[in-house]
């Protein structure tokens, strides 16, 4: 029961967060669509968009916190593995779960840290200091979601690792917290690929 929960919550948090990431990329291309603009207008027509700074400022942090959750579920975040690799697998399973706990602590206190700035940011009416008058708890709102996002996510994949580590499922822990093999780096790679170019011909 407890595992089909954690099964259940992982997969749609996974969901959101690809969702979240597909979001992500194109307020990114947006972006960078604007600074575009923006630096042809200071170029040639001696004219400037007004918070394309202020608001990228806003975009990289809420972006970056989105994309800790994508390369969580993807097995991304750079891990020293010259180790570990070598170790048995239920020291590596071990591990791997400990490593979970050490980042689960340091995305809850991110999280905490980020409401904190938003609450406080809103209780001051505390707002940036440009000719938009941008209120800033509106950003660092988005900025603590997204952490918040992450925290839960992590705190899900460990419960997860968690019970298949006492359930010496070492195939699951694999899954969800083993360090990704050459293999599926490489599937990663071919299907990335093959997503571009069907991008590309699809707009040709």
């Amino acid at each position: 029961m407890v595992v089909r929960a954690l099964d259940g919550v992982g997969g749609a948090l996974r969901g959101v967060g690809h969702v979240l990431a597909l979001a992500v990329g194109w307020v990114l291309i947006l972006l960078s669509a604007t600074i575009v603009v923006e630096v042809v207008g200071r170029k040639l027509f001696a004219m400037s968009l007004q918070g394309v700074d202020e608001y990228g400022g806003y975009i990289l942090a809420i972006g970056s916190a989105v994309g800790f959750s994508l390369a969580l579920f993807h097995k991304a975040h750079i891990r020293i593995d010259i180790v570990i690799r070598y170790l048995p697998v239920p020291v590596r399973a071990v591990a791997d779960l400990v490593a979970l706990a050490v980042l689960a602590f340091v995305a809850v206190e991110l999280t905490m840290t980020a409401v904190g700035v938003a609450t406080q940011s809103h209780a001051m009416q505390a707002q940036a200091v440009s000719p938009l008058r941008t209120p800033l708890a509106i950003p660092q709102g988005l900025w603590a979601a997204a952490l918040a996002f992450f925290a839960l996510s992590v705190i899900v994949v460990f419960l997860r690792t968690a019970v298949a580590v006492a359930q010496r499922d070492w195939a699951t822990v694999e899954r969800e917290a083993g360090l990704a093999d050459i293999e599926e780096e490489v599937a990663g790679e071919v299907e990335s690929a093959k997503r571009r170019l069907a991008y590309g011909e699809g707009a040709a």
